[in-house]
């Protein structure tokens, strides 16, 4: 499951400084292709997003959208502060803070926080290890690399 914690002082008020300035907007466009689009809308979305990342601006939302043939109108009302595009990453905020993060990824795993360190292949096989402990029946579980 994936959730939103922008690091911008804009939707979050744990943080002390505006990491990225536009993360919110950003996060509430991206739930917007998914509520329109789908999963796969959405990781295109993403992708975009990550490729224009120095030189995101408000404008690029609504051009992102068009490029995935979302529809400009409902994608252009789900940007608006009370949608809900804009409450669904309201509420993973709230969550991250209920949690007590203080930065972004993290990831939990039945309930408990991964280790920082865990990265790359190390987390990869550590996550398949804690599948196939808690699943016994999941013995050959791989995840692709």
């Amino acid at each position: 499951v994936l959730k939103n914690y922008p690091l911008s002082t804009n939707c979050n008020r744990k943080l002390a400084t505006n990491l990225h300035p536009l993360a919110c907007e950003a996060a509430t466009a991206a739930y917007a292709s998914f509520l329109l689009g789908g999963d796969g809308i959405f990781w295109h979305y993403v992708d975009l997003i990550l490729a224009h990342q120095n030189k995101l601006d408000n404008k690029l939302w609504l051009k992102f959208a068009q490029e995935l043939g979302l529809p400009q109108e409902a994608f252009a009302a789900l940007m608006r502060t009370d949608s809900p595009a804009t409450q669904k990453v309201e509420r993973d905020v709230a969550l991250g803070l209920d949690l007590g993060l203080d930065a972004a990824p993290v990831v939990f795993f039945l309930g408990k926080k991964m280790p920082d360190e865990a990265v790359g292949l190390a987390f990869m096989t550590t996550l398949e290890e804690l599948i196939r402990v808690t699943h016994p029946q999941n013995t050959d579980f791989r995840l692709r690399k």
